[in-house]
């Protein structure tokens, strides 16, 4: 397992994927059968494809079948799609993940992550928010990273890594009793500088509004002079 595919597995897996850990019998031996599960809603359907895509380029073989799901809610029914593939290298992966019976991101986690990591991450669990002026123009704006982490260390230590990695300024912040990571003006730009070129065409709206973003003199970033006149959006 290179490097590089080894980031794609694990950028799956701390986002929406989940292993399961099963132990089982063949022909009277006990084994262990470890499998990641990807899913997601219809309008993300192209999003669950060019995942499964990326699984087939790291691991080979043939496209696992798309799965439809129903769930029924109260009085509404919903319905998502998903695929699942098994195989061995899940089993440490698991070990590494789920060391509790949670998941839970370790610095020996993060040490596999790469751009590619990040970047799937957020397409699963992140959001960008834009403020305007009266013009229509975007003037700030700041991310969210849904890392639901249980722990205060846990969530510290995400966004630690995001500012020593990739240079992307953030804080930690509280919802219902779970631990995500936010950002401002600055962290979203650095951060969709980064992962833009890793972000498939049906999922690009998550980064639109960092590219309607009207730079200004009192903006950092990297491709950025501060001696520059006022940027338009690009």
């Amino acid at each position: 397992m290179n490097k590089q595919g080894r980031a794609i597995l694990y950028g799956m897996a701390v986002g929406d994927g989940y292993i399961s850990y099963r132990k089982r019998k063949r022909e009277g031996s006990p084994y262990v059968a470890a499998s990641l599960t990807i899913g997601h809603g219809p309008k993300q359907r192209e999003y669950l494809e060019h995942k499964r895509d990326l699984m087939v380029s790291v691991l080979g073989g043939k496209h696992n079948k798309i799965s439809k799901c129903k769930h029924d809610i109260g009085e509404n029914t919903y319905y998502t799609y998903r695929w699942s593939r098994t195989d061995k290298y899940f089993r440490q992966m698991h070990r590494n993940l789920y060391a509790t019976e949670k998941k839970v991101v370790t610095e020996k986690v993060l040490s596999y992550l790469d751009e590619h990591s990040l970047a799937l991450w957020f397409l699963d669990a992140g959001t960008i928010r834009s403020n305007k002026n009266k013009q229509g123009e975007v003037t700030s704006l700041g991310f969210e990273l849904c890392t639901q982490c249980n722990t205060p260390e846990e969530a510290a230590l995400i966004c630690k890594w995001l500012q020593d990695r990739f240079g992307i300024d953030c804080r930690v912040y509280i919802m219902k009793g779970r631990y995500n990571i936010r950002g401002a003006t600055q962290g979203t730009l650095v951060l969709c500088s980064i992962i833009e070129p890793y972000v498939p065409s049906s999922m690009a709206y998550k980064i639109i509004p960092s590219f309607r973003f009207v730079y200004r003199k009192s903006a950092k970033h990297p491709n950025f002079m501060k001696d520059d006149d006022i940027v338009q959006a690009t």
